[in-house]
């Protein structure tokens, strides 16, 4: 982590005469090591096949869900912007 951080630093100090530099002193090993753990933690990505019907809790419609992960084909088209 300390040779990324150098390396950033001196990318960031021809640019800090013009604008706030960073503060890349800090330890980071903590941080990234929880960011890494979450990443760990997910999995990889579903290939997500979507097919059959669920009724919605309060009865009004329904969606598509992947078959594989059970994830609903309306939050995925919602989450991509679709």
């Amino acid at each position: 982590m300390a040779e990324r951080d150098q390396r950033a630093m001196g990318h960031a100090r021809p640019i800090g005469g013009r604008m706030s530099t960073p503060d890349l002193s800090t330890p980071r090993d903590d941080w990234d090591a929880k960011i890494a753990e979450a990443i760990a933690a997910m999995g990889p990505p579903c290939e997500h096949e979507f097919g059959g019907w669920r009724e919605f809790e309060d009865g009004r419609g329904g969606e598509q869900f992947c078959q594989k992960c059970g994830y609903g084909a309306m939050a995925w088209t919602l989450r991509l912007d679709i």
